[in-house]
């Protein structure tokens, strides 16, 4: 035989080989470079998940998501842009040739001929688009899908199967509100009897329950901060009466109400049993706490309980008082039953001038009023008779030390406003060891500072 015959014959042989161990093989296309889905993850509006006997709706009202429960509940924003990126992007990453869909690689086979598992996604202006899901590839990383009941089969990743056909609690919001600081005008905290109100006044929070006072609003925010932040470890149940009751929230240890700016009714948040049948990675066990706009009941961690237990001291303003200088036009110093008054200087300039005629540079006033002010309250006591009396505060008592600050009306404003009219009077006590109590005008409370507070009254003249 020839050497050219040889090889005809070594290539016919190949062939034949070939054929037999290849004939039975499904042909693939290459995977398309298109996305499978084709939408805009903004127009999105609903989202129908089917797995088996199992199917849940995310639903978007406006900017916000809620999942098709009884009740219906908040979904989790994270969830959803994480699982809308997803589809969006979704690829196939091979495609199977429909003419080789038989026999072992029949529709039924590849679990599609009655899929169980199935992602519609509605958006605006568009039909609905069917992504269904079948068994795994050639790996628990790979499905076989088909889009639209389309004679082709797709082998995808396995990563949009892992995000969308989760339980419905997986896509629950973790979070009790989602309300925030800058949005709420009141704030209430109730337990048994006693109730703490806060407000917001011209950009401003102040305590009206039980007292009225300036809030410190570094105070406020690192109290309330974790309310928002915290994320619940567990939904137990809707807020029907029999849950309630299991859970102690029918007669709740304590409240907290948020009422924002665009919302006429508030959020509460209500405390109930101690929840110590969770396993917890902490001494402290976790509590069961109840959402008014959520109508279910969560565990929550330990600290959330202790969001509760707020107290007014804990959210007091501890700056002794706010001036503006600009506003007075005399100051009367009084110190060891001695007087002395400061006058603003006529004739345009800002210095002062005492009654002896001695000036004071602007900046000396301006020190010793940045000192007061600035001045730590260590505590705040009810001025009650007694302790108004050991602090030597009481209407029979002379004060040790005492600052006026005043305001002189012109005779342009009308007659009954006319004259001298006190903006701030402070008045000092006798000194207790290394603190002593001050109190403003006739405010029902003392206020406890540093004894060398009023050694600020001392000027050098």
């Amino acid at each position: 035989m020839t050497r050219r015959g040889t090889i005809a014959l070594f290539v016919l042989a190949f062939a034949t080989i070939s054929w037999f161990l290849f004939a039975d093989l499904p042909h693939q296309q290459s995977a398309s470079d298109g996305p499978i889905f084709h939408l805009d993850p903004e127009k999105v509006t609903r989202i129908v998940i089917t797995d088996g006997n199992d199917t849940h709706t995310l639903q978007r009202e406006e900017d916000a998501w809620s999942i098709s429960t009884t009740p219906p509940d908040r979904v989790s924003d994270k969830k959803i842009v994480h699982l809308l990126t997803i589809a969006a992007e979704l690829k196939p990453l091979n495609i199977l040739n429909p003419k080789e869909l038989k026999h072992t690689l029949s529709l039924s086979s590849l679990g599609l001929q009655n899929p169980k598992r199935s992602l519609t996604i509605h958006q605006e202006g568009a039909k609905d688009q069917t992504l269904f899901i079948g068994n795994e590839a050639a790996s628990d990383k790979s499905l076989f899908a088909q889009f639209e009941k389309q004679k082709t089969v797709m082998i995808i990743p396995s990563e949009i199967a892992t995000i969308a056909f989760l339980n419905a609690d997986s896509f629950r919001d973790p979070y009790l509100t989602t309300l925030k600081l800058d949005a709420l005008k009141e704030i209430t905290v109730t337990r048994g009897r006693s109730q703490l109100s806060l407000k917001k006044e011209n950009e401003k929070w102040v305590m009206t329950q039980p007292i009225s006072g300036i809030i410190s609003s570094e105070a406020l925010q690192s109290w309330i901060a974790p309310l928002f932040t915290t994320q619940v470890l567990k939904r137990v149940g809707n807020d029907d009466p029999n849950n309630l009751s299991t859970y102690g929230l029918d007669q709740p240890r304590a409240t907290i109400s948020l009422l924002a700016e665009d919302i006429s009714q508030p959020v509460t948040l209500s405390l109930g049993n101690v929840a110590e049948d969770l396993n917890a990675n902490t001494n402290a066990p976790p509590c069961y706490l109840c959402s008014s706009d959520r109508h279910a009941i969560f565990i929550a961690p330990p600290s959330s309980s202790q969001l509760f237990m707020i107290t007014p001291e804990a959210l007091r303003d501890r700056q002794l008082f706010e001036l503006n200088l600009d506003t007075v036009d005399c100051i009367e110093i009084t110190t060891l039953g001695k007087t002395l008054s400061l006058h603003r200087q006529l004739g345009g300039s800002e210095d002062w001038i005492l009654d002896n005629q001695t000036i004071l540079p602007k900046a000396t006033v301006e020190k010793m009023l940045e000192m007061l002010e600035k001045t730590k309250i260590l505590s705040y006591q009810v001025a009650t008779p007694s302790q108004a009396a050991l602090a030597g505060l009481d209407d029979s008592s002379q004060p040790t030390s005492r600052i006026r600050f005043i305001a002189h009306l012109s005779e342009n404003t009308p007659d009954e406003q006319a004259g001298d009219h006190t903006v701030l009077e402070i008045s000092f006590g006798q000194k207790i060891g290394e603190r002593i109590f001050a109190r403003i005008g006739k405010e029902p409370e003392l206020l406890e500072v540093p004894a060398q507070t009023v050694d600020i009254l001392n000027l050098k003249t």
